[in-house]
C-alpha cells in the first residue's frame, strides 16, 4: 500500500493490486427467496446486474410481491427489495433496463377476483418513481412480455374469457406509463412474446401463431407454424439481419429457424437435445447469436450455451461443469460488449432433485470460460434436422384495444434479506481501512477515491467528493472479488453557531429600505413556519418559506402602525450538516 498526505487533513491511499482482478467469474446460489420459475436478468452500464422475480407460491401465501435484487460485479448484494400493494397479489412478468439505468416492470395485479396489467417505473436504487394499473378485459398471467424502444414501452399479454376464444393484446405506453394505443387479436396461445422491429412495427408470437403489425398497428402478415408432428415454437422472435430468429421444440430436441421480413422460412439449424424451457438468445456484433439452454444429460439439466452463425450453423456448444448437480428450469442471460456472460436459473416446477442447485446466478468472461470451481466444457451434440417446418397463412382479426387506468393504492418497497451463497468458497470479508478527521464547522473535506475500481456505497458518483456534513462515508472496490477493500471516511465537525434573527422594527413605507420583515440566518432552513398576529390575536400573515417576507399588509391594505407578534417555528441545517430546530416569539413594531 502506498499512502500520501495532501493538504494537511487529506489522506489519499492508492492500493496496488495484481493485474487481471476485474470482471472475475463467480457462481452464486440464491437460497432465499427460492421456488420461483421466471427469473429475468439485465445488466447496468457499470457492470451490476438486476434480477426480477416473484415467489412461485405467491398466490397461496402472503408473499404476494415482486422481487428485485441488484448485485455488484462480484455478486454481492447492493440492494434487494420487495414490492407489495397492500394485501393484493402482484406478480412479476418481465422488465427492461434503459441505458440510463431506469427499470420498467410489467406484471399482473389481482384486486379481488379481477386481474389487471401492472406497469412500474423504478429508479436504479430501487425506488418506485410511478406505477399504473390498467384493465383491458380479463387478462391472464401466462403470456406477458415487455420491450422498450424510442421512449416507448410495448406490453404484450393474453386476454382470457371463459366463453370466447383466447385473444392477445399489444399496448403501447409512453415513459410516464400513459396508454397510447392498443390492438387485440385472435387466435392466441398461452405462451409467447412480442418485440419492436427496426421498421417501427411489431412482431408478436404466441404458440404457433406469428403476427406482424406496422407502426400504426395494422396487420402486415400473419402465419401459423405447422410441422404436422406436434412441434411448436419455444422462444423468439429475435430480430436479425434480414429477418427474425425463433426456436422450436419437438420430442426432446430443439432447433432454430430463420424467417425473412415477410414471414417465409429462410433456413433451419441442426437439432440438439433440449427441454421445453425456451432458450435465451442474444445477437452479437458479428451477426452470430449466442443462445443459452438446458442440456438434458443423465437425469440432470446442464446449463449450456452455443453460437449460431448468421447462416444457421451451430458453431460451438459449451456445457457447464460444476461441483454440484443442477436442476434449474428456465434460464435467462445477458451479454454485454465486454463479453461478460451473466446467467440466472430458476426453479424447475416439474423437477425437485434433492441436493441439486436450482436457483443460481453465474458470471463468466467468455474469453476464459472458467471460475474457481466450475468451467464450461466444449461439447458436440447435434443431429440432422428432419423436422418439416412450414407455414400456412393465418386468418386473424385485429381490433382496437382500450386500457382503462384503474390505479389504486400505493406500492412501497421494503428491504429483503436475500441469502446469496458462493458455490465455490466463502467470500472473504473486505479489509476495512478507516480515515477520521475533525473539521471546523464551515470547512470541507475533499476526498479522492483510492483507485478506479472504487465506488461510493451510497451510489454517489463524485470523485473527488466534497464532504460537508458530519457522518460516515464508505467506498468499496468489490470488483476485486478476491481482495475486497472498503474505505471508511468518518467526518466529525465542531459545533456551529446558527442564530436566527427577526428584526424588532421595520417600516413598510415603500422607500426601498427596511420595507419587509425579512428573517436572517447564516444556515439553511429545512422547515419554516412564520406567523404574524395583531394585538387582538388575529393571524394576519403566514409564510412557509423565508423568501415570502411580510410587507406590512393585511387583506391587501397597509396595517396600522403599532406592535405585532411574530412567531417562527423552524428546522435548519448548520454548517456542519446537523439538523437543528427551534421556536422564536418576538414583538415587531411597524412604523411609517
Amino acid at each position: 500500500m502506498k499512502c500520501t498526505i495532501r493538504a494537511g487533513l487529506l489522506l489519499v491511499c492508492f492500493l496496488l493490486f495484481r493485474a487481471g482482478g476485474l470482471a472475475q467469474a463467480y457462481f452464486k446460489i440464491l437460497e432465499q427467496p427460492k421456488q420461483s420459475h421466471h427469473k429475468k436478468i439485465a445488466r447496468f452500464s457499470n457492470g451490476d446486474i438486476l434480477i426480477g422475480d416473484s415467489p412461485l407460491d405467491a398466490q397461496a401465501t402472503d408473499r404476494r410481491e415482486i422481487i428485485l435484487m441488484r448485485l455488484d460485479p462480484c455478486g454481492h448484494t447492493v440492494w434487494a427489495k420487495g414490492y407489495k400493494l397492500g394485501p393484493n397479489y402482484l406478480e412479476f412478468k418481465d422488465f427492461v433496463l434503459t441505458p440510463a439505468g431506469d427499470v420498467y416492470i410489467l406484471g399482473s395485479a389481482y384486486i379481488g377476483a379481477e386481474e389487471m396489467i401492472l406497469l412500474m417505473h423504478v429508479s436504479p436504487d430501487g425506488e418506485v418513481l410511478r406505477f399504473r394499473m390498467f384493465y383491458g378485459g380479463t387478462v391472464d398471467h401466462f403470456t406477458f412480455s415487455l420491450d422498450f424502444q424510442n421512449s416507448q414501452l410495448l406490453a404484450y399479454g393474453l386476454l382470457l374469457h371463459w366463453n370466447i376464444p383466447k385473444r392477445g393484446f399489444v399496448a403501447v405506453f409512453d415513459e410516464d406509463l400513459l396508454f397510447q394505443w392498443g390492438k387485440k387479436f385472435a387466435p392466441f396461445e398461452s405462451f409467447g412474446e412480442a418485440i419492436f422491429t427496426h421498421d417501427k412495427g411489431f412482431l408478436c408470437r404466441s404458440g404457433p401463431y406469428l403476427v406482424k403489425l406496422n407502426a400504426q398497428g395494422a396487420l402486415e402478415w400473419a402465419n401459423i407454424f405447422d410441422t404436422g408432428q406436434g412441434a411448436y415454437p419455444l422462444s423468439g422472435p429475435l430480430e436479425v439481419d434480414g429477418g427474425y430468429l425463433l426456436e422450436a421444440y419437438d420430442k426432446g430436441f430443439a432447433c432454430f429457424y430463420k424467417m425473412d421480413n415477410s414471414g417465409a422460412l429462410v433456413w433451419k439449424s441442426a437439432k440438439f437435445p433440449s427441454t421445453q424451457d425456451p432458450a435465451g438468445m442474444t445477437l452479437l456484433e458479428d451477426g452470430k447469436v449466442l443462445a443459452s439452454w438446458n442440456f438434458p444429460e443423465s437425469g440432470q439439466l446442464a446449463p449450456s450455451f452455443l453460437y449460431l452463425s448468421p447462416g444457421g450453423e451451430i458453431l460451438e456448444q459449451h456445457q457447464l461443469i460444476a461441483p454440484q448437480g443442477i436442476s434449474a428450469g428456465q434460464l435467462s442471460h445477458t451479454l454485454a460488449k465486454d463479453r461478460i456472460l451473466h446467467l440466472v436459473g430458476s426453479s424447475n416446477p416439474f423437477q425437485n432433485a434433492l441436493g441439486q442447485v436450482s436457483d443460481f446466478v453465474l458470471q463468466v468472461p467468455l474469453d476464459s470460460l472458467s471460475g474457481e470451481c466450475f468451467f464450461w466444457e466444449k461439447m458436440q451434440a447435434v443431429l440432422p434436422n428432419d423436422l418439416p417446418i412450414q407455414f400456412a397463412p393465418l386468418d386473424t382479426a385485429i381490433q382496437d384495444a382500450s386500457m382503462k387506468d384503474v390505479t389504486t393504492g400505493s406500492i412501497v418497497p421494503h428491504p429483503l434479506d436475500i441469502v446469496v451463497r458462493d458455490m465455490c468458497n466463502e467470500v472473504p470479508a473486505p479489509s476495512l481501512l478507516q480515515r477520521d478527521t475533525l473539521l471546523g464547522c464551515d470547512e470541507i473535506w475533499t476526498v479522492y477515491l483510492p483507485g478506479p475500481g472504487f465506488r461510493w456505497d451510497d451510489q454517489s458518483t463524485d470523485n473527488p467528493r466534497a464532504l460537508t456534513r458530519a457522518g460516515s462515508y464508505t467506498a468499496s472496490d468489490r470488483q476485486r472479488c478476491n481482495q475486497p477493500v472498503t474505505y471508511a471516511y468518518r467526518l466529525e465537525k465542531q459545533d456551529c453557531d446558527c442564530p436566527v434573527f427577526i428584526p424588532n422594527v421595520f417600516s413598510p413605507d415603500g422607500d426601498g429600505q427596511n420595507d419587509r420583515l425579512e428573517l436572517v440566518s447564516p444556515c439553511q432552513f429545512v422547515e419554516y413556519q412564520l406567523s404574524v398576529f395583531d394585538r387582538w390575536g388575529n393571524k394576519i400573515f403566514a409564510a412557509s418559506a423565508p423568501e415570502d417576507a411580510w410587507g406590512g399588509t393585511w387583506r391587501h391594505k397597509p396595517v396600522l402602525p403599532g406592535v405585532y407578534l411574530a412567531t417562527l417555528r423552524y428546522q435548519l441545517l448548520d454548517k456542519a450538516g446537523t439538523l437543528r430546530e427551534g421556536t422564536l416569539v418576538q414583538d415587531v413594531t411597524v412604523i411609517y
